[in-house]
């Protein structure tokens, strides 16, 4: 199990994310499963700043948990002029 989701079980999260039937938290998977997940996502809970500048390619929409989020301007990242 990864160290985030061992995070949410120790701060009583489960129960309640678990309750929520459109949610799926999974553990880290390759680059191809990932992006699949993303596009036929909704939305995608993250806290890899890298996992923004693909949501952001993909056009989908992302939250990202943690401190500070990598990337300072999601909106400048991949457009084009």
């Amino acid at each position: 199990m990864s160290y985030r989701i061992d995070l949410i079980a120790e701060f009583g999260l489960s129960d309640v994310l678990e309750r929520v039937a459109a949610l799926r938290m999974v553990e880290p998977v390759g680059y191809v499963e990932f992006m699949s997940r993303l596009f036929t996502s909704a939305v995608a809970i993250t806290d890899s700043g890298g996992s923004q500048e693909e949501a952001t390619y993909l056009e989908r929409r992302l939250a990202h948990w943690g401190r500070r989020p990598a990337m300072r301007d999601p909106a400048a990242c991949c457009t084009s002029a």
